[in-house]
This record gives C-alpha cells, structure tokens and sequence, in this order.
C-alpha cells in the first residue's frame, strides 16, 4: 500500500516539478493514475485527475474530457 501510494505521489509530484517553470495556457488531463483521497484507505484506480494552474481541479473514477483544445495537456501515466 505504502508502495503504491510512493508511486502515485512521485509521478504527480515528478509531473508538477517538470512545469514548476512554466505554467501551461491550459489544464492537464493525467488519465489512468491511482489516487489517495486521504480520507478513505482505498485508492481511486485508474483515476482521471484534472489540474488547472497549479490546483487539482477534478478527481474521476471515470474518463474526463478536458476543455481548451490545443491549450490543453493529456498525460497518460502508465
């Protein structure tokens, strides 16, 4: 558990730390990523997670579509 959770706080802290110089036009889609909510023991899988500036916006179970056309960032962590 400790592991997975490791893992999905490196490649989201990885992904903020990759753009701390740039802040993209629009948000960034990560798709297929694990979530801990903190709240709950279990993990979201396969979770859609939204970031618009530099706030998590939108946490999903489901797929999301991300407005802003060519503005926007899909990133699919694998």
């Amino acid at each position: 558990m400790k592991r997975i959770l490791s893992a999905a706080v490196g490649v989201l802290l990885g992904f903020n730390l990759a753009w701390a110089q740039e802040e993209p036009a629009g948000p960034i889609l990560i798709e297929n990523v694990n979530v801990f909510d903190g709240v709950s023991e279990d993990l979201i899988e396969d979770a859609s997670v939204v970031i618009t500036g530099n706030i998590i916006t939108e946490i999903s179970p489901e797929p999301l579509a991300v407005a802003g056309g060519a503005s926007s960032m899909a990133v699919d962590a694998p």
